[in-house]
């Protein structure tokens, strides 16, 4: 194997390492929208019981206070939040999740996740937007 080529793979192979090992995103400041959900989150006295978290499937169609009217109803004492956003892909789903639990101030008893499809195609004109760059770290993507 020629020397450069040798080289180029140990540089590739060494930034790989370097990648892998990064956290994920810390708090959600500069996404608007999400960062908001966080901070109510981290406000409250005590977590919520469920929380739900996907695209704006979950966002517009899981009414939390509905679920807690229906398990009341059954004999269950719940709270429910949902963290829904417009376009949350899987990969954004997960690095929430993770951001989530490592906090006990947000760590629910359950939590709804939407299981979507991952896509890497992104629209031109998102590439370089805030929530783009913000959520889809080399390590979450790679």
């Amino acid at each position: 194997m020629p020397t450069r080529r040798r080289i180029g793979l140990s540089v590739l192979f060494a930034a790989t390492l370097v990648v892998s090992a990064m956290p994920l995103p810390a708090p959600y400041t500069q996404v608007t929208f999400i960062s908001a959900k966080l901070d109510h989150l981290r406000a409250r006295d005590q977590p919520y019981d469920l929380l739900l978290i996907g695209s704006s499937h979950v966002h517009r169609q899981l009414d939390p206070s509905r679920i807690d009217r229906r398990l009341a109803r059954a004999g269950h004492t719940f709270t429910s939040f949902n963290l829904g956003a417009a376009g949350m892909r899987l990969v954004e789903s997960m690095a929430m999740l993770e951001t989530i639990v490592r906090d006990p101030r947000t760590h629910p008893r359950w939590v709804v996740l939407e299981a979507t499809l991952f896509s890497q195609a992104f629209k031109k004109e998102n590439t370089n937007k805030v929530r783009t760059v913000y959520w889809h770290t080399p390590r979450g993507t790679a």
